[in-house]
């Protein structure tokens, strides 16, 4: 394996009491060759002091001076990124140990139009694991490869377990900053419609159920998002035969919700 520079960026607010344990798990890694960039999205807390006071020369601290969200902070971060390859966690999730090594192997292995590697996600709630994405029982074929129309059904990516060349990002852009949540979702559709996906079939990420975690949003975050990927990727839906079932998903919203969905797209 050719060892790559990897650019690791956690975005954190306020999470002084939790940021010291993301930041370990990633200087725990036994692939070593990475740059830490924690980018703090104007905490006012005591996050700045908490990475400070670990010592390792590959962290670098980044401040910007007022919040304005975990996309504009990771954007933050890849434009001060040295690396080849670009991996997000977020500041309240831990990564196991060998993620780094399996997907950095995974990714110099893949196609050469590969952009991007994954891994499964398990969500903990104390001390119970209550879900994995993507479930043991999605086929294989869902899961790596051009994997752009099983993407446009639902995610199956965070952005805790991308490992993504530099160069995608460049060729297909960074984080839309004007969605307040699901912009890892939208990240992946960006990608996955031009390059292929690999896969590691294994958990690479323990994510902590915590109050407020860096993707949650409200209602009208998630109704913003809806209508931007339903705009965006609706020629896409026809294509496949997804559009009515994509429509039929608004259902769940309720019916002013779904109205007000069907008002911006313009149906």
């Amino acid at each position: 394996m050719d060892n790559k520079l990897v650019t690791v960026i956690i975005p954190t607010y306020n999470r002084g009491h939790l940021v010291e344990r993301s930041i370990v798990s990633v200087l725990n890694q036994t692939y070593e060759d990475f740059e830490l960039i924690v980018v703090d999205d104007g905490s006012t807390d005591n996050t700045k002091e908490v990475v400070k006071s670990i010592c390792d020369e590959r962290i670098k601290y980044m401040k910007s001076p007022v919040n304005r969200g975990p996309a504009n902070a990771r954007n933050i971060g890849i434009r001060g990124a040295k690396g080849e390859y670009i991996a997000f966690q977020d500041s309240d999730d831990e990564w196991l140990p060998d993620k780094l090594e399996k997907q950095v192997k995974r990714l110099q292995e893949a196609s050469p139009n590969t952009g991007m590697v994954y891994g499964r996600i398990a969500f903990w709630e104390g001390e119970v694991i209550v879900g994995e994405i993507p479930s043991k029982e999605t086929p294989t074929e869902d899961k790596e490869g051009y994997i752009f129309k099983r993407l446009l059904m639902g995610n199956l990516i965070g952005t805790p377990v991308m490992l993504i060349k530099k160069s995608v990002l460049e060729d297909v852009g960074l984080f839309e900053t004007n969605l307040k949540a699901l912009e890892d979702y939208e990240m992946a559709l960006r990608i996955a419609k031009k390059y292929e996906i690999a896969f590691v079939d294994q958990v690479v990420i323990k994510a902590n159920k915590t109050e407020n975690s860096v993707n949650s949003g409200d209602i009208s975050g998630y109704l913003l998002t809806t209508s931007f990927l339903l705009k965006k990727y609706e020629e896409d839906y026809k294509k496949y035969g997804l559009w009515e079932a994509k429509l039929s998903e608004l259902d769940i919203l309720g019916p002013d919700i779904k109205q007000e969905v069907l008002r911006i797209i313009g149906n």
